[in-house]
């Protein structure tokens, strides 16, 4: 991976970030990728989306995997090394309360249960434990991977 042109996509898609609000005055992240310009890659903004989306997995856009893209793109711009960037990585924790674990799952991701289920958990709350872990690590990594595979002119 090149941690150079991560931090340079990352620093585009930061700039054209945007907290929203709901009628319910819930924030969510957006990015206006239409903003996005680059003389020297062709469709940057296409590019990054189809990054973005592709991190989704086949999911609608949801507020969790922006939240999680957002994240990533914090770890991209505050790792010094490659080494640092996936450490990091590695450290993103899943959600303390089983109430948000709870929320998580509602969202169609009962496979990541029966994936968990294969590491033998002592509870439910450590199944669910693991399962949002390992949606974490799937966003990170596939967002990580689409961006470094973006080529440059």
């Amino acid at each position: 991976m090149d941690l150079e042109k991560l931090k340079y996509f990352a620093i585009k898609l930061k700039e054209v970030r945007e907290v929203k609000k709901r009628d319910n005055d819930q924030e969510f992240i957006s990015y206006d990728y239409n903003k996005i310009e680059d003389s020297a890659i062709s469709n940057l903004g296409d590019k990054l989306q189809a990054a973005v989306r592709i991190a989704h997995d086949n999911e609608m856009p949801n507020d969790f995997i922006y939240e999680q893209i957002d994240t990533v793109l914090d770890i991209i711009l505050e790792s010094e090394t490659l080494e640092q960037l996936e450490e990091r990585v590695l450290e993103i924790e899943p959600d303390v309360y089983n109430h948000e674990l709870i929320g998580w799952i509602q969202g169609n991701r009962y496979h990541y249960l029966d994936e968990a289920k294969d590491l033998d958990p002592q509870d439910f709350s450590q199944l669910l434990n693991i399962a949002q872990y390992n949606h974490k690590q799937f966003i990170a990594n596939t967002f990580l991977n689409e961006l470094n595979n973006i080529e440059i002119n």
